[in-house]
């Protein structure tokens, strides 16, 4: 119970921070997107852009602190995302119904095909079509070439989107 109590504030700490961004003294904006907290590490996922909202890929360790009661925690190491080897999955819902323009839902195909050329590797994506039914169309393991063949033969002809379906199947 004790070792829980202390936590509790280095977790509301962290929640804080998630809910803010920080600013800092270069017009750097740093942006928590993802905590894992396996104890005794931490793992921090920032993204940090200038003030043009262009991401800063200068960041530097000795940039970085952190602290727990005034106390520095040691210093922390940063490895870019792209060179962990990790990969993200993306899950798109795409509503195949009639209710959207014919040029839109082709505009919408090619866009997702053209950005799935873009995944690294160890990238997945996702799709799911909403219509009368939730369709698995992508599960993440195709190739870009199998992935824009799929996408292609999607067809916006479903009389209605079941929205509660297809949020099912994604989880």
């Amino acid at each position: 119970m004790g070792r829980l109590i202390r936590l509790l504030p280095l977790s509301l700490i962290l929640i804080l921070l998630l809910g803010m961004p920080a600013r800092a003294e270069n017009w750097l904006q740093v942006k928590p997107e993802q905590v894992r907290i396996t104890l005794p590490e931490v793992k921090l996922w920032l993204y940090p852009e200038n003030d043009q909202g262009e991401i800063y890929d200068a960041f530097q360790p000795d940039d970085v602190r952190a602290f727990l009661d005034e106390r520095p925690l040691g210093d922390p190491s940063l490895t870019p995302y792209a060179e962990t080897g990790a990969g993200s999955t993306y899950f798109f819902l795409f509503d195949v119904s009639g209710s959207i323009p014919g040029e839109t839902f082709a505009a919408i195909k090619q866009g997702l095909a053209a950005w799935k050329q873009t995944l690294l590797p160890q990238d997945k994506l996702v799709l799911i079509t909403l219509g009368e039914q939730a369709t698995l169309v992508l599960d993440g393991s195709e190739s870009a070439i199998a992935a824009t063949e799929r996408i292609a033969a999607i067809q916006n002809s479903e009389k209605h989107t079941r929205l509660y379906d297809s949020f099912e199947k994604a989880i």
